[in-house]
């Protein structure tokens, strides 16, 4: 498998784009991707 940079085009608008830290700053939100099992979306006071 080969990925080309321009697999990962896509348009994202501006207003998508975080440009101030959440708050509470722990309430910010990550998607975790392992290599095998269900994306897991979840909050920064998730991580260990």
């Amino acid at each position: 498998m080969h990925d080309l940079a321009s697999d990962f085009d896509f348009i994202l608008p501006g207003a998508l784009i975080a440009d101030q830290p959440a708050r509470p700053r722990d309430s910010a939100r990550l998607l975790h991707v392992p290599q095998a099992g269900p994306f897991q979306d979840l909050a920064v006071r998730d991580l260990p």
